[in-house]
């Protein structure tokens, strides 16, 4: 089984979790950082696990979702730059291009990325208006 790890399940990465779940052969894991996301994405079914560490996921991971903001994306390639697993694609949300897709040159080779922008969204954020039909 493959895996689609999505880094940060607010609004935009709790709803492509919940709409990735069931994707062919892949196993979603969503990574949090509260224990109110945590506790609020498990009872939603937001994701098939969640972890407080994306760090540890990252060299089984065939796809990276990236649902942060500007800066904890940029944070995120950086430290983790030499974690990612070979062959990986990982791909962001963010609505700032130019400074993540600087930050992702530190990539290896080997390892895509793509900037997104999903142009998808509504007046309320965090887990709880997550919606598996967002998109």
């Amino acid at each position: 089984m493959k895996k689609i790890l999505v880094v940060g399940l607010g609004l935009i990465g709790g709803s492509l979790a919940m709409a990735l779940r069931g994707f062919e052969d892949y196993e979603v894991v969503g990574a949090v950082r509260s224990q109110a996301t945590h506790d609020q994405a498990a009872a939603m079914g937001a994701a098939d696990r969640l972890t407080f560490d994306p760090a540890a996921e990252l060299p089984g991971a065939d796809v990276v979702v990236l649902c942060q903001d500007p800066a904890g994306i940029i944070g995120f390639l950086r430290e983790h730059r030499d974690r990612f697993k070979p062959g990986c694609l990982i791909w962001d949300v963010c609505g700032v291009k130019t400074a993540v897709m600087e930050a992702a040159e530190c990539l290896p080779q080997g390892v895509d990325f793509i900037g997104c922008h999903p142009m998808a969204g509504k007046e309320e954020s965090g887990i709880g208006n997550a919606e598996g039909t967002l998109f």
